[in-house]
């Protein structure tokens, strides 16, 4: 009983001459400076996580206002996206990309592959795509980007095969 409550004045007497950070090093438990770096380690992960995050923000803000100028020069060259419902899914999972330039739809197969020739020989990317009415749509330039799409779109209505009805179809819609 003794030796324990020598043993306890002893540590008691230690933690007042030493400070918390003895006991704790002894027991295997961090000591203050070590929390303290951690603590400043975790401020630095959070401010680099904060930036990032800050840095989608206006890539996202960016996306949106291209977004919107496209959409409102699009209706200057009286174009319009067109929802691609009738598009069956089996078809949309083989396109691969979210937007087509379509200049043209055909319930005979041979005037779209005649327009898509047509296309590819003036060195467009050309793909027929299939509709669950029927129709056969020739779609040109496919893209993720609107901005991009606008851009060719731009492009394509100047040749003398495309009409001036063409549109952007929208598959992901």
């Amino acid at each position: 009983m003794k030796k324990a409550l020598v043993i306890l004045v002893f540590a008691f007497a230690v933690t007042l001459v030493t400070g918390c950070d003895f006991l704790r090093s002894i027991i295997g438990r961090p000591t203050s400076d070590q929390i303290e770096a951690k603590r400043a380690l975790v401020e630095k992960a959070e401010g680099a996580r904060q930036a990032v995050i800050d840095s989608l923000k206006s890539v996202q803000q960016k996306g949106v206002a291209d977004s919107l100028a496209v959409l409102d020069s699009l209706a200057k060259l009286n174009s319009t996206i067109l929802e691609g419902r009738q598009v069956s899914e089996d078809v949309k999972s083989t396109l691969g990309n979210r937007y087509f330039i379509i200049i043209g739809s055909f319930y005979t197969k041979e005037n779209a592959d005649r327009l898509c020739a047509a296309a590819r020989n003036k060195g467009y990317n050309a793909t027929l795509i299939n509709y669950k009415n029927g129709f056969t749509a020739v779609g040109l330039n496919p893209s993720d980007k609107l901005v991009d799409v606008y851009e060719s779109l731009v492009n394509i209505k100047q040749e003398e095969f495309c009409p001036a009805d063409v549109w952007i179809l929208d598959i992901k819609r």
